[in-house]
C-alpha cells in the first residue's frame, strides 16, 4: 500500500459500510521516517457523523473487531496485528453546522469592532478543519503581518467580511473546464 490512504464517501450504502467507517490512513507511508518501529501501520477511522446521537459507543474490543472487519474486506488483510491501539476521540474533527457563515461573519465583525485590527484570528474554526488548513492559515497570517501589514485594520477573517462572497454553494457540471480526454 502506498499513498496517504482513503476516505469513504457518505454516499456509500450502509450495506457496503456496515462498520460505519470514515476511512483508512496508511501511516507507514503517510508518516514515513517518523518512527523506527518495524511493520505496517494503519489508522482506521470509525464513527464521525455515523455516531451522531448515539448514547453508547462501541467498546474497545468492538471497535477493534469493526476495524479488522473493514481491513479484511477492503484491503484483504487476514493477519491479526502484532500490536494495536484503540482510541475513542469524541468530537475530534470540527464540523461546520448550518448558519456557520453567518456566525463567522458576526464574529469577524465583533473582533474588528472590539480590537480595531490589534487581534488576528486563525485556526480550525475559521480557516478549515485540517492541520494543513491551520498551517496554511498561520503562514498566510505571518506573511500579512510583515512590513506595515501589522498596522492594517484586519482580523484574519476578511473573507467572512467580503460582501462579494455570500457563502452560497455554486453547482457546476462535472466536465466544466476539463478537456474531454480527462473525463
Amino acid at each position: 500500500m502506498t499513498g496517504f490512504g482513503y476516505l469513504i464517501p457518505q454516499s456509500v450504502a450502509f450495506e457496503e459500510n456496515p462498520e460505519r467507517a470514515l476511512g483508512v490512513i496508511f501511516d507507514s507511508d503517510a508518516i514515513q521516517g517518523q518512527d523506527t518501529a518495524e511493520g505496517t501501520k494503519l489508522t482506521v477511522m470509525l464513527g464521525g457523523h455515523y455516531w451522531d446521537g448515539w448514547e453508547h459507543f462501541p467498546s474497545n474490543d468492538e471497535a477493534y473487531e469493526l476495524a479488522m472487519s473493514l481491513l479484511r474486506r477492503h484491503l484483504h488483510i487476514k493477519e491479526e496485528p502484532t500490536k494495536y491501539h484503540v482510541n475513542l476521540s469524541k468530537d475530534c474533527i470540527p464540523q461546520y453546522t448550518v448558519g456557520y457563515e453567518d456566525r463567522l461573519k458576526g464574529y469577524a465583525e465583533r473582533v474588528l469592532y472590539d480590537f480595531h485590527g490589534r487581534v488576528r484570528v486563525v485556526g480550525s474554526q475559521t480557516h478549515g478543519v485540517g492541520v494543513n488548513d491551520c498551517i496554511r492559515g498561520a503562514w498566510a497570517m505571518a506573511r500579512q503581518l510583515r512590513g506595515i501589514g501589522w498596522k492594517k485594520m484586519e482580523t484574519g477573517l476578511e473573507k467572512a467580511l467580503d460582501e462579494r462572497y455570500d457563502g452560497a454553494w455554486v453547482s457546476a457540471p462535472a466536465n466544466q473546464g476539463l478537456p474531454k480526454s480527462k473525463l
